[in-house]
């Protein structure tokens, strides 16, 4: 009898410690999930508490300097400015250019052409934080950082940082008949005057900004950073814009404004040696109504790596392309049987499948390219050869369509889709920034190019022609 009762409390301590082991490490499993979390979090909070310190004095001396008196005006005129203002600037908030550009003065365009002027705003409304020479420098704009959420997953992850932004601008209006106009030259020329001298101002400080955070920024890099960066171009919540000064001379007119709103960041944070590091330099700006939890950003951790393998798969991809045009004459394949053209140089039907697209055959090639000789084509640092695209076919190229007609919609990466260059780069695009002239071999976008240095520098002569291009599939 004794022995049965030893037998069956053997068993039982032997079920208990099967259940146990694996609560144990599921409950370690946790505990470590939520200290990485932790960690991550006290990371970013020093580096932004250094930031807000160290950079509120700065953002005040340079408020104070640019800040100028204004008189008060009539109480006629000042509704009569204000309702100008706010019409203009709610059209650059719905981004409807074309209507903003008939709230200008006629005779202060400034050299704009209204194609030229709408295509700028339409580019600063995406709130590309790669315009500025370093991204991280639009911390310094702001006040009030706050860590909202942050998720890891293995030895990275995202940190969400919600900061107060404010933006401190002059507009200068001008009489056009009884109303008030935008006078767009003079506007440009007080914030350029603006921003030169807070500028000053900042570079004037005990502690130059590159030595207070830290960041490993080479006088060479240059400092980039800007003194303000501008609300209209971001997705902010509980924006407001009040004036601080008015000013009316005769027909002209000068306004001091400051608009406030609340910015939403996300910060990619890396495990390295031991310590959690924030990612400032790819750092997104986000809606503040996009998800914050941890399951939403545990998705993006989750994308972020699928959209590096395409990456790399389409670095593998573009390379092979370029060693068949040093195995061919520096000629490019030909578009309709690309994909067999590059497989003896990768090896790997593996890497012709995005890891976000369900089917086999995920990118195409530029069908432009065809059978082009290397030396034809003018940028290839802003040539695309190879894109994301949606039709699962081996050896697929816009047939019968416009170069890129077949761009993955809706993107497989958030906003972004992967793109190979002709150079053999990768970059991620979002789709409104992927133009035309990107798929040409001449004639890309003239912005891209140097621009020449004096009226005495040589113009480049033409490429001389190569043969007719030839049409895929013959």
């Amino acid at each position: 009898m004794r022995t049965d009762r030893v037998g069956r409390a053997r068993v039982t301590f032997a079920v208990l410690l099967a259940l146990a082991v694996p609560a144990g490490m599921f409950l370690h499993a946790r505990a470590t999930a939520y200290m990485d979390s932790q960690l991550a979090t006290a990371a970013v909070t020093r580096a932004l508490l250094a930031v807000s310190q160290e950079a509120e004095r700065a953002r005040t001396e340079g408020a104070a300097a640019t800040e100028t008196p204004g008189t008060r005006p009539a109480e006629g005129q000042s509704v009569a400015l204000l309702k100008a203002i706010d019409n203009y600037r709610k059209l650059l908030l719905d981004q409807k250019f074309e209507q903003a550009w008939e709230l200008i003065h006629p005779d202060t365009y400034g050299g704009w052409e209204q194609e030229e002027w709408v295509d700028a705003q339409a580019e600063l409304s995406k709130g590309d934080l790669s315009s500025l020479s370093e991204p991280w420098a639009v911390l310094l704009c702001g006040k009030g950082h706050e860590v909202v959420d942050t998720v890891i997953k293995g030895n990275s992850g995202y940190a969400r940082v919600a900061m107060d932004l404010e933006e401190r601008s002059t507009l200068l209006l001008r009489k056009n008949g009884d109303e008030w106009a935008i006078d767009l030259a003079g506007t440009t020329n007080a914030e350029a005057r603006n921003s030169l001298q807070s500028q000053l101002k900042l570079l004037q400080a005990d502690r130059p900004f590159e030595r207070m955070f830290g960041f490993a920024i080479t006088a060479q890099e240059g400092l980039g950073i800007p003194t303000q960066f501008p609300i209209n171009a971001l997705p902010v919540a509980n924006y407001r814009c009040e004036p601080t000064g008015m000013k009316i001379e005769g027909d002209h007119a000068t306004v001091n404004l400051v608009a406030r709103g609340r910015v939403h960041l996300l910060v990619p944070v890396e495990l390295e040696e031991g310590s959690w590091r924030p990612d400032w330099r790819n750092m997104e700006i986000i809606d503040p109504s996009q998800p914050t939890g941890p399951e939403a950003l545990g998705r993006r951790v989750a994308s972020k790596s699928t959209q590096a393998a395409c990456q790399s798969n389409m670095k593998q991809l573009g390379l092979a392309l370029l060693m068949y045009c040093q195995d061919y004459d520096e000629k490019m394949p030909i578009a309709d049987r690309w994909c067999d053209a590059v497989f003896p140089y990768c090896k790997n039907e593996a890497i012709f499948t995005c890891p976000a697209d369900k089917e086999q055959w995920s990118y195409a090639m530029n069908y432009k390219l065809s059978r082009q000789l290397m030396a034809r084509i003018e940028q290839p640092a802003w040539t695309i050869a190879l894109f994301e695209s949606e039709p699962s076919r081996r050896n697929a190229w816009d047939k019968d369509a416009p170069a890129g007609a077949s761009l993955a919609s809706p993107p497989r990466h958030g906003d972004f889709n992967n793109f190979a260059f002709t150079d053999g780069h990768v970059k991620a695009l979002r789709t409104p920034e992927v133009r035309p002239e990107m798929y040409r071999l001449v004639g890309n976008p003239g912005f891209l190019a140097p621009a020449p240095q004096g009226p005495d520098t040589p113009v480049p002569a033409p490429p001389a022609p190569g043969p007719a291009p030839a049409e895929p599939g013959e």
